[in-house]
């Protein structure tokens, strides 16, 4: 999952670059870049967990219930403006 996240920060060797040139020293421009391919490891190794079933449900209505809405909108806007076209031919 590093690879994927990190694909440009690896070579064609299959090697991951890390470089920091923040600080004068390289004891700190090191301590930096550790800290940096931790971060990197700890974002790649993090699982969300899965939501309950009583999340999922609720989350399945209220998608649910907004694509309804959107339909319905949709169905009146459409006949709103055919009411438009019909009373411009009605002269």
């Amino acid at each position: 999952n590093l690879r994927n996240q990190q694909v440009n920060r690896f070579n064609k060797d299959g090697v991951l670059i890390v470089s920091c040139e923040e600080q004068r020293t390289r004891q700190d421009n090191l301590r930096i870049v550790m800290q940096k391919l931790q971060g990197m490891i700890d974002k790649a190794a993090f699982k969300p967990k899965m939501p309950d079933k009583a999340k999922v449900n609720k989350m399945r209505r209220a998608k649910r219930a907004a694509n309804e809405k959107r339909l319905q909108d949709k169905k009146f806007k459409s006949k709103l403006l055919q009411k438009r076209r019909e009373a411009k031919f009605n002269y």
